[in-house]
This record gives C-alpha cells, structure tokens and sequence, in this order.
C-alpha cells in the first residue's frame, strides 16, 4: 500500500491482512494521524508495532508533515518481537521500509534519541523505560483502554505535571488515550471539559439503561 495518512483507507487496507484482530481501531488511527500533524515531532517511539497499522500510519503522517523541508526530519524507532509480526511488518510496510527503525527493544538502540516527543503506546510489556524520557510538552498516545500501561505512565511522571484524556467513538466501544505533558492552561481546560463530558455522557447512559431495564416486563 502507498502512503496515505487516510485513517478510513488504512483501516479497510490493514483489516482484510492476516493478524488484523489485533490491529488498531480506527478511531484510534484517525486521532494519531490528527494528533501527529498538530505536533509535528521528531523523536518517535511507537511499543507494539504489530502488524504495522499505526506504524504506517505514523509514517504517512510525518512524511506530509516535513514533506519539502529539506532541514526538518523525524525518527521513529518501532519496538515489536512477535515472529509472526516481524515477518508481517516486512511485507505490509515494504514500501515504507527504511523510513522507521524495527527493533526488538530499547536494549538494540546502538544510537538512542535524547529525548522523545511522543510515544505511542499499542501493547508490548509494562517497561517504564518507554515513557520515561520524554522531552517537555511531550505527548503519550495509547490505543484503546490499557489501563495497565496508562497507570504505568502516570506512576513514572509523579513530579512532572500533564493532563490526559479519552477521546471515544460515538458507541463508546473504540477510542484512545492522549497524555498533555506540560500543558497549557487552555489544554487544561479543554482536555477537563472532554473529562467532563465523558463522565456525563456514561452517567445518562447508565441511568438510561437502568430506566429501560425498570420498565421491562417481569
């Protein structure tokens, strides 16, 4: 597949491969893909490359976004050692090869970057080294729910201030995380509102289903 930072063409391409049951949701691939053009960064570490759906997703991505800026380039390091991903990752994102670092952990990075701009998070161990050196106003994006891994990260950055929060698809099955590192006071404020509503918006629904359930026949 060519490149294309179309969330909606790379979730139908990588949905019809082999091992796509694991791959990311697309509400998760489009708010990457959003989420990487507003940033813009430079130092990249994705942990859990799978079978490449983010990955591509992240090179299309930062491809348009330093496309033509000869003095602007991004490294992005992907971590994955599954057999069965590893030889995926190699035919899915041939036309990509070469333009992200496949490694199989920190451990193999002869060159580590100073410190990272955003982290994406879509599986691999609970290794704190992963989000532990973030650059100010870094970003953490984690796909799905991982509540595992979400914990991890707030317990790693105890002295550090940032904001976090969930952005869910319209049935509330699908969506991703996003940590602010550093915000703004208007980040703030926005990413408490988007709290706000995801707490409302599960208060009505439960109260909802509780009516329904009241009002059906015994």
């Amino acid at each position: 597949m060519k490149s294309t930072s179309n969330a909606s063409q790379i979730y139908r391409h990588f949905k019809q491969l082999p091992g796509s049951q694991y791959m990311a949701n697309e509400k998760a691939i489009k708010g990457l893909v959003k989420w990487l053009k507003k940033r813009q960064p430079k130092a990249m570490l994705e942990v859990g490359a799978g079978i490449g759906t983010l990955t591509f997703a992240s090179v299309s991505a930062l491809s348009e976004c330093w496309e033509g800026d000869g003095s602007c380039t991004y490294r992005l390091i992907s971590i994955e050692d599954n057999p069965f991903c590893l030889s995926a990752l190699k035919e899915n994102l041939r036309d990509q090869w070469g333009r992200f670092e496949l490694i199989r952990g920190l451990e193999e990075l002869s060159n580590k970057p100073g410190t990272l701009d955003f982290v994406i998070i879509d599986g691999g161990n609970l290794d704190p080294n992963y989000c532990a050196n973030l650059s100010p106003r870094a970003v953490v994006f984690v796909e799905g729910y991982m509540n595992k891994q979400r914990e991890l990260i707030g317990s790693t950055h105890k002295k550090r201030k940032w904001v976090a929060t969930n952005f869910r698809s319209l049935n509330r099955k699908y969506g991703y995380w996003i940590f602010q590192f550093e915000p703004s006071l208007s980040e703030v404020v926005w990413f408490t509102m988007n709290n706000l509503l995801n707490r409302t918006y599960s208060a009505v629904k439960r109260s909802f289903k509780g009516s329904r359930l009241s009002l059906s026949p015994r």
